[in-house]
């Protein structure tokens, strides 16, 4: 029987976050700031001057950090470089503040356990239009560097004869984040990283082949017409069943991407997880959405004439929801819905279905 590791995330108190002497530090690294205000809410750490702003998690060493000036700020005209040159300028940015995420932990045969790989840059572009003439105006105001971080596995499990050699599995989630923004001339306007450290293997649990996740995927999207679909092996981030023990792992899921066809228009799904090991949230049953109610309408309206009757006003405020179910790629939040909507009726707003 195949198996992958499961993997133990540390928690909080295993290892040192950022205390505020490593948060001068990094302001310094990240945009040079010397003076600033230092504010702790809700476990997060607010580092900000008159132009940058520093928001630090507590509990897990997520950063993100910006300057607030030029960040999609819609009145500049930046004078951008090429992808290439904004690649490497990312590069140098997070090589020279030693920003890189510490990933250093080896496997038993003494190689890396992670890589990390840099994505194709993307951009942010803002449109406008000339209120006297009508013309549009397309521009582009930055660069959006990404990088992946891949686990990696000493051979391919779906690979029958058990041979063959290292495969780069993605790291998915927000366990798993480094990006930089350049803008004008080359200008660091942002940063975001995070990553969630690994204590120990946890477990090495049984491997759930494709061809099976498969047949899941099928009766979990039966009652759709998908054209097409497909899947990859990736890990990602689950928080234990157990609330009161706040543990996390990091384990081997299959991610399935597809395209579905509603009366002639194609539309992708949300990427849906199913567990790639015994290991993991057990899949919940699909579970149908009872007939929707009639529309609640207020007696002073007139649908024919589109017009009011004497002298009530419309409630101006009205909701609706409409629950996706796990085929969207969500497992609990249809309880959070009902709920949401319970405490807007309470307060008097007209629940149009539910």
């Amino acid at each position: 029987m195949k198996t992958l590791p499961v993997y133990r995330i540390a928690t909080s108190s295993s290892y040192t976050r950022y205390n505020n002497f490593e948060l001068d530090d990094l302001a310094k690294r990240l945009f040079e700031i010397g003076n600033y205000s230092l504010q702790k809410i809700n476990g997060r750490s607010l580092l900000q001057s008159s132009t940058h702003l520093i928001d630090v998690d507590n509990k897990n060493g997520a950063v993100w950090a910006v300057d607030q000036t030029e960040l999609w700020n819609p009145r500049l005209y930046p004078h951008l470089p090429n992808k290439q040159m904004a690649s490497k300028i990312a590069d140098e940015f997070i090589m020279k503040n030693n920003l890189l995420p510490q990933v250093e932990e080896e496997r038993d045969d003494k190689d890396n356990l992670f890589a990390i790989e840099v994505l194709e840059p993307a951009g942010s572009y803002i449109s406008s239009m000339d209120r006297i003439n009508g013309e549009r105006e397309d521009r582009q105001l930055d660069y959006r560097i990404r990088y992946s971080f891949q686990m990696i596995l000493d051979k391919d499990p779906e690979n029958e004869n058990g041979t063959g050699s290292d495969i780069a599995v993605p790291i998915i989630g927000p366990g798993a984040k480094l990006g930089v923004t350049v803008g004008d001339e080359g200008k660091i306007l942002a940063y975001n990283s995070s990553w969630q450290r690994l204590e120990s293997i946890e477990t090495n649990a049984d491997y759930i082949p494709r061809k099976i996740a498969d047949k899941y995927f099928r009766k979990l999207t039966e009652k759709l017409n998908i054209e097409s679909f497909d899947a990859t092996l990736a890990y990602t981030f689950t928080q234990s069943l157990n609330k009161q023990q706040q543990q996390q792992y990091l384990y081997p899921v299959w991610t399935y991407r597809g395209i579905c066809n509603i009366e002639n228009h194609k539309f992708p799904l949300r990427i849906i997880t199913i567990p790639a090991t015994e290991f993991g949230p057990t899949p919940r049953n699909f579970e149908p959405q009872p007939p929707r109610s009639k529309q609640y309408t207020p007696s002073s309206w007139n649908w024919k004439t589109g017009k009011r009757r004497g002298l009530t006003s419309i409630n101006p405020y009205e909701a609706s929801t409409s629950w996706i179910g796990q085929i969207g790629g969500l497992g609990g939040s249809k309880n959070n819905a009902q709920g949401f909507i319970d405490e807007l009726k309470d307060a008097g707003w007209n629940v149009n279905f539910n």
